[in-house]
């Protein structure tokens, strides 16, 4: 349960830079905080812009949710595994 919420903070920062570059490629440039307009040029100059720009804090932005999303997801796929394990032990 823990690791699926730590395996979210690990990669966090760089689903963070590959959404930048998603949005990027639909809409032509993309915005940083406080509405500016950036156009990256690929990985890791958008990693080093928004860490001079933003702030490291940048790259987490949204963490939290997320983190609880998984957190949730994976202790109820736990708990429903193991309800249905001691409903089919029974049978």
């Amino acid at each position: 349960r823990i690791s699926g919420a730590v395996s979210k903070i690990v990669v966090y920062p760089m689903d963070t830079v590959k959404k930048r570059l998603q949005y990027q490629s639909v809409f032509g440039s993309s915005m940083g905080i406080g509405g500016q307009s950036h156009y990256y040029t690929g990985m890791l100059d958008c990693l080093v812009t928004m860490i001079k720009t933003e702030g490291v804090t940048s790259l987490y932005r949204g963490l939290v949710p997320s983190v609880m999303k998984t957190a949730i997801g994976s202790g109820l796929s736990f708990t429903f595994f193991r309800m249905t394990k001691n409903i089919l032990e029974e049978v």
